[in-house]
């Protein structure tokens, strides 16, 4: 059992003896920090991705902003309670399209997809109330990679609710989408941008690429941006002198960028438009 202090800087943690003796320890902000940083490494450890995830957030309410491996933790655990929610939404979505529309089945399976749905939201609304804290409450200046790595999960995490809503909350999350991606893009570019072969740069365009294709229905937009960027890539790889850590990670995202390049021009040039 464990309580904070009204003062929100320390943390109350009971401890009872076999005999029911009880021995109250308090943490200071730096020990909460620790606690959960260690509760997260061994969620992480074990997999478990919900445990993961309030442990993060956490140490995002804290007044420090998140380290290298603790925002890949952070990245980890919502990729993964998010992911498997839009994997079964997908696979119920399939369903109901097969199904006949007078099945008696298709309400309850309409229902089950729903309540997908509403998780979903849940997982969108706690990391995208995250990143907000940590681009607009930070006490410190983010660095372009930081910043980078914050606006494209906001503009990512709009976008899978853009996957399932219509009408009115389908232009609000498209929208909010678009303005985070393309602050991302702006903070990639400019003399304390990132190299062109950067994978964040790369996954950035990726992601982006496929919210005009897929989302927006901004196909030429989407192949063009995909085709600029794959090809820049690759001509400073050509040319230039590159970490082979950072070679490694571009070539793994540069291949998903070409295998999109070639559906899309496909797509587009036999006039399969969906």
């Amino acid at each position: 059992m464990s309580k904070t202090s009204k003062q929100g800087c320390a943390e109350e943690e009971v401890e009872r003896d076999e005999d029911g003796y009880e021995t109250v320890h308090v943490l200071t902000r730096s020990q909460l920090r620790s606690k959960y940083t260690l509760h997260a490494q061994l969620a992480d450890e074990i997999q478990d991705f919900e445990v993961l995830k309030r442990c993060i957030l956490h140490l995002v309410d804290g007044d420090q902003p998140l380290s290298d491996s603790e925002r890949k933790l952070f990245l980890l655990a919502f990729k993964n309670c998010v992911g498997t929610r839009r994997k079964a939404w997908r696979q119920l979505r399939k369903q109901e399209m097969e199904m006949e529309s007078t099945d008696p089945l298709m309400t309850h399976l309409r229902s089950y997809k729903n309540q997908i749905e509403l998780e979903i939201e849940s997982v969108c609304k706690e990391i995208l109330s995250a990143i907000n804290k940590l681009l607009v409450d930070s006490n410190q200046q983010l660095v372009t990679q930081e910043k980078v790595f914050y606006l494209k999960l906001q503009g990512d995490y709009w976008r899978y609710l853009c996957e399932f809503r219509r009408g009115s909350q389908l232009e609000v999350s498209s929208s909010q989408a678009l303005q985070a991606y393309n602050q991302a893009r702006d903070a990639v570019q400019g003399p304390s941008g990132l190299s062109p072969c950067d994978p964040q740069l790369l996954g950035l365009a990726l992601n982006m690429s496929v919210f005009h294709y897929e989302i927006l229905g901004n196909r030429l937009e989407g192949l063009r941006l995909c085709r600029d960027v794959y090809q820049a890539a690759e001509q400073y790889l050509s040319s230039e002198n590159v970490d082979a850590q950072q070679e490694r990670g571009a070539r793994v995202v540069l291949k998903l960028l070409r295998d999109n390049l070639g559906l899309w021009e496909n797509e587009i040039n036999t006039g399969d438009l969906g």
